[in-house]
Formats: structure tokens, C-alpha cells, sequence
């Protein structure tokens, strides 16, 4: 089990169901945008329940880890979604954007003269 921390409380949810949130809130951030997700969490009082709270571009979100609890929550569909709306906009990111999520491309040369041409207009991205 995780614990997902944000401004608005803390909610004990499956490691799963964390990891995507996480990954999502990645994918979003990176694409400077935000959402608001819906997840089951475990009370206090050790009942089920749901949070909606924002994640992505300059939303505070964390998830530690938490005393291991049986069951472990899990909830496929929120997962699935989760992890298909990061995988979309992962894929979503433009090829001149790559050295903004810390991708750069580096030819080796000594002068523009002696570039090979098999290295010119290269798509580097695709390369990588």
C-alpha cells in the first residue's frame, strides 16, 4: 500500500493505483496541463471511499509507501485509465520539445564542412 500526499489530505490506496497516479501526473506535467483524478482510498475507520484531486503541472502530489496492510486495494479500471491517458500524452509530445524532458541530440564534429550527410536533418528523437 501507498500513501498519496497532496495539499488537500493524505490517502492510503493500493501501490498500484499510486504508481499510476504518479505516472500520469508525470505525463502531465511535462505537457503542462492538469487533471483531476478519482481514486478509492482506505479511511481511518478502515472503510472504502473516493478522492478527487488534481494532479499534473504544479500540483503538489506524492506517494511514500505505507505499512503493509492486507488486502492490498486495487482497482484495474482506474489503473488502466490512468496509464493510458499517460501513455497518450507521452506520445503526444512533440519531437522539438525532446530537450525540454532532458533529451538533446549531440553530432560529433569538427566543422558544419565535414558534417557526414547522413547526419544532417536526422531525426534524432526517433533515433533515441
Amino acid at each position: 500500500m501507498k500513501i498519496i500526499i497532496t495539499t488537500r489530505g493524505s490517502f492510503l490506496t493500493g501501490s498500484e493505483i499510486a504508481d499510476a497516479v504518479s505516472t500520469y501526473g508525470l505525463a502531465l506535467a511535462r505537457m503542462r496541463d492538469l487533471d483531476v483524478v478519482d481514486v478509492p482510498f482506505v479511511t481511518r475507520a478502515g472503510t472504502l471511499s473516493r478522492a478527487q484531486f488534481t494532479i499534473g503541472w504544479g500540483a503538489e502530489t506524492a506517494a511514500v509507501m505505507a505499512p503493509e496492510r492486507d488486502p492490498e486495494l486495487f482497482e484495474i479500471d482506474t489503473i488502466l485509465n490512468m496509464l493510458a491517458k499517460a501513455t497518450t500524452l507521452t506520445h503526444a509530445l512533440p519531437h522539438a520539445s525532446s530537450s525540454a524532458i532532458g533529451l538533446t541530440a549531440v553530432v560529433p564534429t569538427e566543422s558544419e564542412d565535414e558534417t557526414p550527410s547522413r547526419w544532417q536533418d536526422s531525426q534524432w528523437d526517433e533515433f533515441i
